[in-house]
């Protein structure tokens, strides 16, 4: 398209002269780690089918939305069906060396490197503005992996570049979220929710002033649906047309969108008991009633455990304290909600992580404030 020549760039020399390279896609995917060995894109010509099997473990978050893929039942099973962005907290990179990466890219003879900065589940690894906590700095590895590697292989004497997915973006992490557009054709994608309606907004980016917009609804049910759009955009007067052949009708849906609540509570040492009769787990649970009662069908709350490495001297191992903490916090709201005939059946308790996390333990138990950030639970609805 004529629209995009003006960001075509001539290929570095370098560039040409350059025999070897490698991209490291690394990312919340690399803690599942797993796609269907189906082989590569176009093994299954049915290509709606082909996502359904997807074989690239950076697709993971999209293929486990899909029901009946087989990503979904081994997510299922091996992570209780969390949210794909508890895969970023689970990230931790504990082992990660740059300089000791860059040795060994140096080994292979590689001219240049270029990691993964933000694929399509839109989660960067490093502070990028607009993002919030959704990046490596914030959760997971605590951070700035882009900033760590292209300082250690500049420092070896290998080129660096970096990969950012700008056109594709599943998560819907923002109320109001700019997409750009693939610059070689225009195409943008991004992950839309059921029963919800969205307005969509198309906007000149030289004066930001809007050329067109529309709203739509989703179906409300968990089944692959796509909202397609095939776009007309004229450069000189900057205005956007929608052949009508590609707009499809759908009827109004009015939906109430019940806010998913959190709830965090950092314990003293060898502390595990709360009581949903007092304090802020109290009012937490007073929350998720009200909900029940305004007419949400059921809520899943997902248990978030954590244990410090102060050695525990009531519990065997610190291992054990956290999965006790977890359990504790699931069986008592389990028993408070059952309890109630209104809201038996409606609220499902799942354990998502029991871990033992924070600085290493060097005799100093006595500065809690070091150590008490990482003895929690924290329970999160969705």
């Amino acid at each position: 398209m004529d629209v995009f020549k003006r960001f075509e760039r001539e290929v570095p020399e370098w560039f040409l002269d350059a025999k070897l390279g490698f991209m490291v896609s690394w990312g919340a995917f690399s803690v599942p780690a797993w796609g269907e060995p189906i082989g590569e894109l176009g093994t299954i010509e049915d290509w709606k089918e082909w996502f359904k099997h997807n074989p690239y473990a950076e697709w993971y978050y999209n293929t486990i939305r899909i029901e009946g893929s087989p990503a979904r039942e081994f997510h299922k099973k091996n992570f209780n069906d969390c949210d794909y962005d508890d895969l970023l907290d689970m990230w931790k990179a504990e082992k990660f060396q740059p300089d000791e990466w860059a040795k060994l890219f140096a080994y292979a003879g590689a001219q240049y490197i270029v990691p993964l900065s933000k694929h399509h589940d839109g989660i960067t690894l490093w502070d990028a503005p607009g993002t919030g906590t959704r990046n490596t700095v914030h959760r997971g590895p605590k951070r700035d992996l882009i900033g760590d590697i292209a300082t250690a292989v500049r420092k070896a004497g290998i080129r660096f570049a970096v990969y950012y997915s700008g056109g594709l973006d599943w998560e819907e992490y923002e109320k109001n979220k700019t997409i750009y557009p693939r610059l070689r054709d225009g195409l943008f994608m991004t992950g839309l929710k059921p029963c919800k309606t969205y307005k969509i907004a198309y906007f000149n980016a030289t004066d930001n002033l809007s050329m067109y917009e529309e709203s739509f609804t989703t179906k409300c049910d968990e089944s692959y649906q796509e909202i397609y759009r095939e776009l007309f955009l004229d450069v000189p007067t900057r205005t956007i047309s929608v052949p009508k052949d590609t707009v499809t009708e759908m009827d109004t849906v009015y939906v109430i969108a019940y806010k998913n609540l959190e709830f965090m509570h950092y314990f003293e040492y060898n502390k595990n008991k709360l009581s949903t009769s007092k304090g802020d787990l109290k009012d937490f649970v007073k929350q998720i009633e009200a909900q029940l009662k305004e007419g949400r069908k059921s809520i899943t709350i997902n248990v978030y455990s954590s244990a410090s490495h102060v050695p525990t001297k009531t519990y065997e191992t610190n291992e054990k304290l956290t999965q006790i903490r977890a359990e504790n916090m699931k069986y008592d709201l389990q028993t408070y909600f059952e309890s109630n005939p209104e809201f038996k059946d409606r609220v499902n308790v799942v354990i998502v992580s029991a871990i033992v996390d924070g600085p290493e333990y060097v005799k100093d138990g006595r500065n809690t404030k070091k150590y008490r950030p990482y003895q929690f639970v924290g329970l999160k609805t969705e």
